[in-house]
């Protein structure tokens, strides 16, 4: 099992409850996390934006994500 998020600036997030994409499943999000983008094989988690690494993973499973990143160059015009 794996799962690819990108995880974007602005964090730690915040503990809020979130709406999933079927507009009625609440998930409660534990905050101070990272904020992500993600996709899913499942439609009720593919979010439309921006969403908190903790809204994607079971708590139980939070301590065994790992990060690693790769530096981009810089975007010139």
């Amino acid at each position: 099992m794996g799962h690819v998020v990108v995880v974007v600036a602005g964090g730690p997030s915040k503990p809020i409850t979130i709406m999933l994409m079927d507009g009625k499943t609440p998930q409660a999000c534990r905050g101070g996390y990272p904020y992500c983008f993600q996709g899913a094989a499942h439609s009720l988690w593919r979010f439309k934006g921006k969403t908190q690494v903790d809204a994607i993973f079971p708590g139980q499973l939070l301590s065994k994500v790992h990060y690693a990143y790769i530096k981009l160059a810089a975007r010139t015009k």
